[in-house]
């Protein structure tokens, strides 16, 4: 094949050839090339799925308070895939950043508070609890434990100051299983809420009783207080404000080695459903929740 860098050393070189043949030379060279074949682009670096729209337009504050509500999820249901270590970690999570996340539960509060005035609280129990539906969605849990495992895990090397920034980075991580799920797409796209979604797609779904949120003997464990009076106080608030924990009975625990330390239990959880209700509810009050063993409270 001619190509241009040919054509131009023969007419330098032989500029004597007869006008026939220049011609034809010349329409030789004046031919473009075929285009060369096309290749498909490398794709791109793998990325995180897109975080899902019930995370958006948070404060770095509201997303750390959406991180402690995914791996308070991961407490309360992993425990079949990731072992009982997570909820010891998610002990630790609570302990180690206690001050950082009542500043963002803080933050939660006063913004439902702006937004929808004396219906506040009311409102951000609901969020709560479509927040601990959608991390709890059955299909996602087998790639959301073990990624929530590790999180937790990282999130107690992070100092105070750091957390805000860790939760940034470690949404998008704990988000992708279920933002990438085919069958909250579908739900989306048919205007469904979680749970009629997970009805009617119910041959899709792992059972739940593959993943036990709250294994038999637990209990739910929502806060240690300074003693027993200041324990009963604070169930008497959470009940009169969340009228369904009413029909739990609370239980006070001694704290082994610290007389006056008492833990806040409840008694009577179902399942895993039964668990995530109540722990969304409580979440939405500043409270703690996770799963004990009754036998050693």
């Amino acid at each position: 094949m001619v190509n241009q860098y040919s054509c131009l050393t023969l007419r330098i070189g032989w500029s004597g050839i007869p006008a026939v043949s220049l011609t034809l030379l010349l329409a030789a060279c004046t031919t473009k090339a075929p285009p060369p074949i096309a290749t498909a682009p490398s794709p791109p670096p793998e990325q995180h799925a897109a975080l899902s729209s019930i995370h958006e337009g948070l404060t770095p504050a509201q997303t750390l308070w959406h991180l402690r509500s995914g791996l308070n999820v991961a407490a309360l249901g992993c425990q079949a895939r990731s072992g009982a270590a997570i909820v010891q970690d998610y002990n630790r999570f609570l302990a180690v950043h206690r001050e950082s996340l009542l500043k963002a539960h803080a933050s939660m509060v006063a913004a439902y508070r702006a937004d929808h005035g004396k219906d506040g609280q009311q409102q951000l129990d609901k969020h709560m609890t479509r927040l601990y539906n959608h991390f709890a969605w059955p299909p996602a849990q087998a790639r959301f434990c073990p990624i929530a495992a590790q999180v937790v895990k990282g999130a107690l090397a992070v100092p105070p100051g750091g957390l805000e920034a860790y939760a940034e980075a470690s949404l998008p991580q704990i988000d992708q299983p279920v933002a990438a799920s085919a069958l909250v797409d579908r739900a989306r796209s048919a205007g469904m809420g979680i749970a009629s979604a997970a009805r009617d797609v119910a041959s899709d779904v792992v059972p739940s009783a593959a993943s036990p949120a709250v294994p038999s003997g637990w209990r739910i464990q929502l806060g240690a207080f300074q003693n027993r009076k200041a324990a009963e106080g604070a169930w008497r608030t959470l009940k009169d404000r969340a009228p369904v924990l009413a029909g739990y009975k609370p239980v006070y625990v001694a704290v082994p080695g610290n007389r006056k330390l008492v833990r806040l239990q409840l008694d009577g959880v179902i399942d895993r459903a039964d668990a995530l209700r109540l722990c969304a509810i409580t979440a939405g009050h500043g409270h703690e929740c996770v799963p004990v063993k009754s036998a050693i409270a």
